[in-house]
């Protein structure tokens, strides 16, 4: 093992790390501060094999990313479910979020008012994607990603 970098973004918790399965040198990295939510952009990007971090957008805090195998630029995000420190407009947005260019834009997509804390994309059928969830700690599924969703 090796340090590729710390101290990214001034964060003292990393949540989640994903590659995307079309380059493995572009890193994506949520990165949002439990303790003081200080942290000014909760998603970190790399293109240099985490060399160099830097923000796509401005997004709320994600608990958890996946990137679709199919579609790199395709990521999937689930939020936490409390109040985010005075990120004005996002504190009642939780849930499932889906960027289609690669963490620039997002939109949400189901499981609103939900803590999702971990997100699997169906390798071989990518517009299966599963999300486990705080609230009543349940595993959901989505099948054609977001026309609705099924608890199981």
């Amino acid at each position: 093992w090796g340090t590729l970098a710390t101290n990214i973004n001034g964060c003292d918790h990393i949540d989640a790390l994903v590659a995307d399965p079309a380059n493995p040198r572009t890193l994506y990295m949520a990165d949002f501060d439990h303790i003081f939510g200080d942290t000014w952009a909760p998603l970190m990007k790399s293109t240099d094999d985490g060399d160099t971090w830097a923000p796509p957008s401005f997004n709320p805090p994600f608990a958890c990313i996946a990137v679709d195998p199919r579609e790199p630029t395709t990521i999937y995000a689930g939020s936490f479910d409390f109040p985010y420190f005075g990120y004005s407009g996002w504190d009642d947005r939780h849930g499932v979020f889906k960027s289609t260019d690669g963490g620039k834009n997002w939109n949400i997509t189901g499981l609103m008012n939900m803590g999702v804390n971990a997100l699997a994309i169906d390798p071989l059928h990518s517009s299966m994607l599963y999300a486990a969830t705080s609230i009543f700690q349940a595993i959901h599924r989505a099948q054609t990603v977001f026309e609705g969703y099924q608890k199981h």
